[in-house]
């Protein structure tokens, strides 16, 4: 149960008198009102920062409302993110008056001052190793300092260190819009590539939800210092080397009604990203990126997901720069399977240079493996799938119609079908184990058939 519900006896019977409990029904639906709610527990919280979470347990009526209203004010106390726990109790009123429908709440909190560990998670077909720590609610009204540092390592051997520090404020007690304030630093060795890249930024973020969809609208100011990373990097990516300076804004909008980030049964994604660098620097673009996930369950834990996603950029100004770092990249054991990391597309001497536009689209049939799915058991995280990938990069010029720049897009692209095992890791990940026929490819492409291993946090 979310509370407890305290029924105390009148004054002057002791335990004696009443040597075992007694049974008593509660009509949910008798008059109540809540007369007065107390919080325990604060050491650093402001009364004030709390009074929007709570307010709504005077408006109830009757007892069912207020156990409703208290469970709800329960869950937004927790979404602050500054409790370790939140107990209810509810009980009847003992103020001096009070009737027998008057109630009195109270919120039993423990506050959650610092937090922190060290942590291993997979990315992208990455193994990354991180420390973090956090100060949480620094001036009494839901602020958050934090700290991170995070070593990564490529099964391909590509190493990225960053460190990141945020500071994070909550406008308005809403733990959903929120302004985050920090900097960064990141050092990474792009292999397949051929390139190495050092930053350090600061940026700024705003975040709030709507009718569509969580919004998030972001400023970054970064210096890039890129170079080759090897005497046998060739000249097309050598001529990118040298520092840029890149001021961006970028807003994202997410709308999510999944049921399950990794394995859904139910549910749609749509996140568009856009992005314009020219505010300042030497670096000058507009990009766009779009992601559709659709997800039915034709049968019991038989689900079809159909999967898209684009992007286009274009480079503005005569004396501004577009290097390799900007670019779109497709491939991989996840996305385009059949492919290697980053395999799509124009490459030199085994380096890939990238590209200005991509499209890319996926089916998926998932269907259980025989270990009770549905049940809480094992089968929960672990599906087979049968797959269709289809995609193509290229670039969009300015100078010819939407018509012929869609014809330039949809020639000569790649094919790959298939079928493997998903695994399930936690809700953020996810491993694939696949034997893919890729069906359709081009000269300079780095094809993967047969088994392909691959695991991250994102897919199509």
């Amino acid at each position: 149960m979310m509370g407890t519900v305290h029924a105390k006896e009148m004054e002057g019977h002791s335990q004696m008198d009443n040597p075992a409990p007694r049974k008593r029904s509660i009509d949910f639906k008798q008059p109540a009102k809540v007369q007065r709610v107390l919080i325990e527990g604060l050491v650093r919280t402001k009364e004030d920062f709390l009074i929007s979470k709570i307010q709504d347990t005077f408006k109830a009526e009757n007892f069912e409302e207020v156990v409703r209203q208290c469970v709800e004010s329960k869950s937004q106390l927790q979404e602050l993110g500054i409790f370790k726990t939140v107990k209810i109790t509810v009980d009847t009123s003992k103020a001096p008056g009070a009737s027998a429908s008057d109630y009195e709440v109270k919120f039993t909190v423990e506050e959650k001052r610092f937090e922190g560990g060290v942590h291993t998670a997979a990315g992208n077909n990455d193994l990354e190793t991180s420390l973090t720590m956090g100060l949480n609610n620094l001036f009494g009204r839901g602020e958050k300092l934090s700290a991170r540092y995070a070593h990564t390592r490529n099964f391909r051997n590509r190493k990225n260190n960053q460190a990141h520090v945020h500071f994070t404020k909550p406008l308005n007690g809403n733990p959903n819009v929120r302004l985050v304030l920090g900097g960064y630093s990141t050092n990474t060795d792009v292999l397949l590539s051929g390139y190495k890249e050092a930053s350090k930024g600061i940026q700024a973020a705003f975040t709030f939800p709507s009718t569509v969809g969580s919004h998030n609208i972001q400023w970054d100011g970064v210096w890039r210092d890129l170079r080759a990373l090897s005497r046998t990097t060739p000249f097309p990516i050598r001529e990118q080397a040298g520092h840029t300076l890149k001021s961006s804004i970028q807003h994202t909008v997410t709308t999510d009604t999944r049921d399950d980030k990794i394995l859904p049964h139910e549910g749609f994604l749509l996140k568009a990203v856009q992005e314009y660098a020219g505010l300042g620097g030497n670096v000058e673009f507009v990009k766009l990126n779009t992601e559709l996930q659709l997800n039915k369950e034709i049968l019991p834990y038989i689900v079809v997901q159909l999967s898209a996603a684009c992007g286009t950029m274009w480079g503005l100004g005569k004396e501004k720069r577009v290097t390799i770092n900007d670019k779109f990249f497709l491939g991989g054991p996840l996305t385009l399977r059949g492919f290697h990391d980053r395999g799509v597309g124009p490459h030199v001497e085994g380096n890939a240079l990238g590209t200005d536009a991509y499209w890319l689209c996926a089916a998926h049939v998932y269907t259980p493996l025989p270990f009770k799915p549905g049940l809480g058991g094992f089968g929960d995280f672990f599906r087979s799938h049968a797959f269709v990938n289809v995609g193509n990069v290229g670039a969009v010029e300015l100078d010819k119609s939407l018509k012929e720049n869609i014809e330039q897009l949809s020639e000569e692209f790649r094919l790959a079908y298939g079928l493997g095992l998903v695994l399930k890791l936690g809700n953020i990940a996810r491993m694939e184990l696949n034997y893919v026929v890729p069906v359709r490819f081009m000269n300079g492409d780095c094809v993967n058939p047969g088994i392909q291993f691959g695991v991250g946090m994102t897919f199509l």
